[in-house]
């Protein structure tokens, strides 16, 4: 089930030309997909690039590199584990975890699967980390192939998922900045294109039951 009403991401997606930038490294990461090449690297090879070519390059989150105040940290330690990135607020006294990111491999196909010795899958995981984090509104989780963005609150059954093989689309390089660029997550506007989705998912709603009634 989507998370975002799709009439809602209509009228807010705008399918411009992709910037020169942006289009050379989702096509790169597209290729490595396509050709099957992902395949044949591991969960660690791909992080050293994920990271700086998607999050940091084509959604503008920024690493502690860059100064005291930054938007991404790798490794963030949420009570007794680390989850693998976390977007939000650092470089205060006091962190704001806006979503955990859990990074896994291609080999890892099937998100909702039960990890061999682990006794949960990746998205459990993910959530887990959110869950013992204050003030967590969103969860994201990526096999490098396959990402998807989970409303922190609106339970595991909606989330938008993105192919990131096909993300030199224009539409859905829109969508995936729309939703997900440091711009709009941190600033709390996606916050608010989720609330105008649930607006209207309850006009739909309500259209319906009163056409119910009129039978």
């Amino acid at each position: 089930m989507n998370l975002f009403n799709r009439k809602t991401l209509k009228r807010h997606i705008k399918a411009d030309p992709i910037p020169s930038k942006h289009h050379e490294k989702l096509g790169a990461w597209a290729e490595l997909i396509n050709s099957g090449r992902i395949l044949t690297m591991s969960e660690s090879e791909l992080r050293g690039q994920f990271i700086p070519t998607i999050v940091e390059g084509v959604l503008g989150y920024v690493g502690p590199i860059t100064g005291e105040n930054y938007t991404v940290s790798e490794e963030r330690k949420i009570l007794r584990g680390s989850v693998d990135l976390a977007l939000g607020r650092f470089g205060g006294k006091a962190p704001d975890i806006v979503a955990p990111f859990e990074l896994k491999g291609p080999k890892t196909r099937d998100l909702d699967a039960i990890m061999p010795g682990r006794n949960k899958s990746p998205v459990q995981q993910a959530w887990e980390y959110a869950m013992n984090a204050r003030g967590v509104k969103w969860v994201l989780i990526t096999n490098m192939i396959e990402l998807r963005f989970y409303g922190f609150g609106e339970g595991t059954s909606a989330c938008e998922v993105f192919h990131l093989g096909q993300l030199t689309n224009p539409e859905e390089y829109a969508r995936f900045i729309l939703l997900l660029s440091s711009e709009n997550l941190l600033s709390g506007l996606t916050a608010e294109l989720l609330k105008e989705s649930r607006r209207e998912d309850k006009d739909i709603t309500d259209s319906l039951y009163q056409d119910y009634k009129a039978l």
